[in-house]
């Protein structure tokens, strides 16, 4: 009976615990300081994206595309379009199918003290489907990197370069994008902004060049996400984590660990053992000495 208790103690326990991680933080108001993020602020920018429906190649994107190299411009981002014709093969039901179109990204940069550095990428994309504005696939992601890269730019010179990529035609032959990264070396580190982001290609994209992801929902502290992205830039990564319970402790079950991690990254170790006094004995992890396991 007292194992019960305490088993349904701990389960009570985890769920509030990720009942509160999941609450995301109240919208600050538009007259916050400069160098904060401000929910209010960005909204004004979802209301000017997603003011009707605009898919690719459409009038509507143009104009779409139009405001906001002029809101990048005024920033000071001295924003280009990149411009060029994207085409798959797919399958249909008579046949291969050609799809594809012209797609329009803009691409700017807030230089940073050290050029020398791993620049960070900020990404999202700016058309909608046919029948949506697009309010959260993705005018909320654009609105909320603006946001992100105003705050910055009023707080000083970032330590390195920013990278804002808004793209057109949303995702879009990742497996190229990855063997190029791969083939150059770079490491890509991801920030997944929105209600709605591709959670599975982004993760891929990351972890398949050795890169980290996370997410952040609209209204989050999105200056605490970079900065975890920027640290874990300077640190390498480590495989093969796994626990080690102590001697003779076996649990029943237990949840596994990332298969990967970061300097600094904080990991959830969770397991269960048939008899009293089991307990975790200590962390096997002898490629990553500074893991903390909660």
């Amino acid at each position: 009976m007292e194992r019960l208790i305490a088993l349904a103690a701990a389960v009570f326990g985890a769920l509030t615990l990720a009942w509160f991680t999941e609450q995301t933080p109240r919208p600050v108001a538009d007259n916050a300081p400069a160098g904060v993020f401000s929910a209010s602020r960005a909204v004004k920018d979802v209301a000017m994206i997603a003011a009707r429906p605009h898919p690719v190649g459409s009038a509507a994107n143009a104009r779409v595309r139009d405001q906001l190299v002029a809101r990048m411009s005024a920033m000071g981002l001295s924003p280009r379009v990149q411009q060029t014709d994207t085409f798959r093969v797919r399958d249909g039901q008579r046949g291969a199918v050609l799809v594809g179109g012209t797609v329009e990204n803009l691409i700017g940069i807030l230089p940073g003290r050290n050029r020398t550095l791993p620049a960070l990428a900020l990404m999202a994309h700016y058309d909608s489907v046919p029948g949506s504005p697009g309010a959260a696939d993705d005018a909320a992601g654009v609105a909320s990197i603006l946001e992100v890269v105003r705050a910055i730019k009023a707080q000083g010179t970032a330590e390195r370069d920013i990278i804002l990529l808004i793209t057109d035609g949303e995702v879009w032959d990742t497996q190229r994008m990855i063997a190029s990264a791969q083939r150059s070396g770079h490491r890509v580190f991801v920030i997944g902004v929105g209600s709605s982001p591709a959670e599975a290609v982004l993760r891929h994209l990351a972890e398949a060049t050795g890169g980290a992801c996370e997410f952040a929902t609209p209204g989050e502290a999105l200056e605490a996400a970079a900065s975890r992205m920027l640290h874990r830039m300077r640190q390498c990564v480590w495989t093969g984590l796994r626990v080690d319970w102590g001697a003779g402790a076996a649990p029943q079950w237990e949840l596994p660990v990332p298969k990967r991690a970061f300097g600094g990254d904080t990991l959830l170790a969770l397991a269960g053992f048939a008899k009293d006094g089991e307990s975790a004995a200590a962390a096997d992890l002898p490629r990553f000495q500074d893991v903390r396991l909660l």
